[in-house]
């Protein structure tokens, strides 16, 4: 018998193979295509929409631009409200609705209503943003902003908020400030002193915590940076090499 088959021989082993295996096939190739065009259409759909977003915020910018030009234009206020509240809503943990909110509170606090301003940087705190450094910022400003009112204990709570090593001097900073409100200098050095080391080792000179230091007596010396400014990772790479740190030392006053 031969070993080849005929034509015919092959044609039914085929139709036999369809009969036993061909609904598997059609299923799988159609959820291969549900699943190649449904990808294709949800990643459309994410460009249009970060799109639609990226033209909302540009207006809400612009709006906020003529504003500033005319802050006291009633419509103009109103209208950069409008839109800044329609991109917050329909895009809440958003980078862009964070912003806006920063936005909103720089105009509040602009016509001395930090109540608003407040309120805007709160609801900034909340977002569910991946950008981390901005959720830290919005802790930053809106401790800022409870300095400003008088809101002490309220404004060393939201610091606390900021853990992250990149906003830690400048959250220290703050801490000063408000301790030097609070009349609590032994407070306020401590602090000034902390953020001070961290940017020495980040070979990051910062002239007005200087003088803030000076002003309660601590003596702080010039920064000498000898090279090009490296990042606290770029430094931390080379352990080879560590930067002079000047250490900050308190006067006879102090």
């Amino acid at each position: 018998m031969s070993t080849y088959l005929s034509d015919e021989e092959q044609i039914d082993r085929f139709k036999g193979f369809l009969k036993t295996y061909g609904n598997a096939i059609v299923i799988g190739i159609l959820l291969a295509l549900i699943i190649f065009f449904g990808w294709q259409y949800w990643q459309k759909k994410q460009a249009v929409e970060r799109f639609n977003l990226a033209t909302q915020y540009q207006q809400v910018v612009d709006s906020s631009k003529r504003l500033a030009a005319a802050p006291d234009n009633q419509p103009a206020r109103t209208q950069y409200f409008s839109q800044a509240d329609a991109l917050v809503k329909t895009n809440p943990d958003s980078a862009h609705a964070l912003q806006t909110h920063f936005l909103s509170a720089k105009i509040a606090a602009g016509k001395g209503d930090y109540t608003t301003a407040e309120k805007q940087l709160l609801a900034a705190t909340k977002s569910n943003v991946k950008d981390e450094g901005l959720k830290q910022l919005a802790w930053l400003r809106l401790a800022y902003m409870q300095m400003a009112q008088g809101k002490h204990d309220a404004a060393l709570a939201s610091l606390k908020q900021v853990t992250d090593a990149a906003f830690l001097p400048s959250a220290n900073e703050a801490k000063g400030d408000v301790l030097v409100q609070k009349n609590d200098l032994a407070g306020a050095k401590t602090a000034y002193q902390a953020a001070w080391d961290a940017l020495a080792k980040r070979e990051e000179p910062r002239q007005l915590l200087q003088v803030k230091l000076e002003s309660l007596g601590v003596q702080v010396p010039e920064l000498k940076i000898d090279g090009p400014i490296r990042s606290a990772s770029e430094s931390s790479a080379k352990p080879g090499t560590t930067p002079a740190i000047p250490t900050a030392q308190s006067g006879s006053g102090a």
